[in-house]
C-alpha cells in the first residue's frame, strides 16, 4: 500500500480526511479510504474486491 495524495474537509463541513493510493508495485489498483478525524473511525475503503472484506 502507497499512499500518494490525500484530502482534508474541514470539521465544519465534514470532519474526514481521505487518503488516496494504490498497491504497491501497481499502480493500476487504485485504494481509497476515508477516516473520520473525530472519532478516528473507517468511514469507507475503496479499492480492488479481491484486496477489500466486508465486516
Amino acid at each position: 500500500m502507497e499512499f500518494t495524495d490525500s484530502q482534508v474537509f474541514a470539521g465544519y463541513v465534514y470532519p474526514s480526511v481521505v487518503l488516496y493510493g494504490h498497491i504497491q508495485g501497481d499502480e493500476n489498483e487504485g485504494i481509497k479510504i476515508a477516516i473520520n478525524y473525530n472519532t478516528y473511525e473507517v468511514e469507507h475503503v475503496g479499492g480492488p474486491k479481491w484486496l477489500i472484506h466486508q465486516e
